[in-house]
């Protein structure tokens, strides 16, 4: 899974919310907009952290905020 692209424009024109998000993961802004801008499947935005940030700062549902499926990295 990853974000949608409407997401990530959000938290884009939200500052307070990626640097809730850098803060929460110990990480700068430069990697959590380094994370943003790769968007990678399964990437720390995708974190149960990240994702009560996000529902709690921008009022969204998980089926709002990612896209794809869940891929399971342990068989």
């Amino acid at each position: 899974m990853k974000l949608k692209q409407e997401v990530i424009e959000r938290i884009y024109g939200r500052k307070d919310v990626g640097h809730q998000i850098a803060v929460s993961m110990g990480v700068t802004k430069t990697t959590v907009n380094n994370w943003l801008r790769e968007n990678k499947d399964n990437n720390p935005l995708t974190s149960f952290t990240v994702m009560q940030i996000l529902q709690a700062e921008l009022n969204l549902t998980p089926d709002q905020i990612l896209d794809g499926e869940f891929i399971n990295q342990n068989p």
